[in-house]
Order: C-alpha cells, then structure tokens, then sequence
C-alpha cells in the first residue's frame, strides 16, 4: 500500500486509493496478523474478528509462509456481514438455540460435555441427572430442551456457549444456514 502523503484525494477519485487512506488513518492498521491455534496439533476451525466500525471494508487475505503468494483473499463489507449477538431491538425474535433446535438434537453428539457446563449453573443435580440417564444423545437433548423452555435468554445463552465451546464446528455451519 505504498501511498504518498503528498497525494490529495477527492471525493471523484477511485474508491480504492480512498479506501486505503482510510485504512492508514484508522487507529489501528496492521500489515500482518499472526494467528495462534489454541492449542497446537489440533485444528482451529474458525477465527473471529471483532470490528467497532467497519467502514468500506475490510481486505483478509492468507499468504503461504514459504512463498508469500496468496491462497485466500476476500473483501468484507458491512452488507455482507450478519450479527452473532440475539438482536436487542428485537425480544419476541427465537434465541439461537430455539431456531436450530432440530439441527442440534440430530447433531450434537458430545451431550455429556454440555451438561457438565451447565450443571449447577443451568441444570439442577435433578436436571442433570435425568437428561444423562437418557439411553442415546438425541434423546438426552430432547430432555435438555424440555427444560429449556422455561429458561430465560441468559440460560439460553449460556446453552449457546457451551455449545460453541464443545462443538464449535457444528455452530459455525449453523451460522452459515
């Protein structure tokens, strides 16, 4: 991005050379990012970035280490983006886990570990109990979400993190829907 601080823009001009300046002007302007996996040896299926104000865009890109060359790129706009967070303005709109309520029963399959997340913060020892005697992990959310319905957001909410802590894959193709 060499651009000379001697040239003026002007509102005709081409967008990019706009949007570049833009970009050298922002707070914070980084050439490069190094991500790091949570953990080594194990994949990280996704990596989230978290924008105050996106303005025309933002350029990703993935660059081979050996070569430089690039093997990914893509411009983010606004318009492209849907929020993550339960929206605010609307109360009466289903939490996450109430909309993929289906999707979750058939595919989550590390019900054990959900609970053990939600014990004593969500679930009762009695609640817990009961949804773990349940013979095959369909089942055991199908009594997980029978008690789901009298949980506030904040439960729900909390359902969705454990969730997305012990099936990050599965949230993420949910997302994608």
């Amino acid at each position: 991005m060499g651009l000379s601080s001697t040239k003026k823009v002007s509102g005709g001009e081409t967008p990019h050379l706009q949007d570049e300046l833009r970009l050298l002007t922002s707070p914070l302007f980084l050439q490069e990012l190094e991500l790091c996996y949570r953990s080594p040896g194990k994949p990280q299926l996704f990596t989230e970035f978290y924008v105050g104000h996106l303005g025309s865009g933002i350029r990703l890109q993935i660059k081979s280490k050996d070569d430089e060359t690039v093997v990914w790129e893509a411009l983010v706009k606004s318009g492209d983006l849907s929020s993550a967070a339960p929206l605010r303005d609307a109360p009466t709109s289903l939490h996450f886990v109430d909309q993929h309520r289906e999707d979750l029963v058939a595919r989550v399959t590390l019900v054990d570990a959900v609970l053990d997340k939600l014990h004593g913060q969500v679930l009762s020892e009695e609640q817990y109990e009961s949804v773990r005697a349940e013979p095959t992990n369909p089942d055991k959310m199908r009594m997980l979400f029978s008690f789901s319905k009298s949980w506030d957001r904040a439960c729900k909410e909390q359902m969705y993190q454990a969730l997305k802590e012990t099936h990050p894959h599965l949230i993420f193709d949910l997302w994608e829907k």
